[in-house]
């Protein structure tokens, strides 16, 4: 009985992390899509829209990676790598 209650908020935990991590990359490709190919930064008017565009992409994946496994480490973990 335990097994199945555990089974069962562990896969609605996956769940909110994934969902979670999912609503964070599309807010910032959304914010991020909407502003850096108007901006006055030198470095993104020299690239095409479609350049930019990637570069968004990839870099809000690497994110969604980072965010992941971050949410996905046990609170004890972090006390450790912080105070290392």
């Amino acid at each position: 009985m335990f097994f199945l209650a555990d089974a069962g908020l562990s896969t609605g935990h996956a769940y909110a992390i994934g969902r979670a991590g999912e609503n964070i990359v599309f807010e910032a490709r959304r914010i991020l899509g909407n502003r850096l190919p108007h901006s006055q930064i030198p470095r993104f008017s020299r690239l095409e829209d479609g350049d930019v565009s990637a570069r968004i992409v990839s870099d809000t994946s690497i994110a969604c990676l980072v965010i992941a496994q971050a949410m996905a480490s046990p609170p004890s973990s972090w006390w450790s790598a912080a105070s290392s």
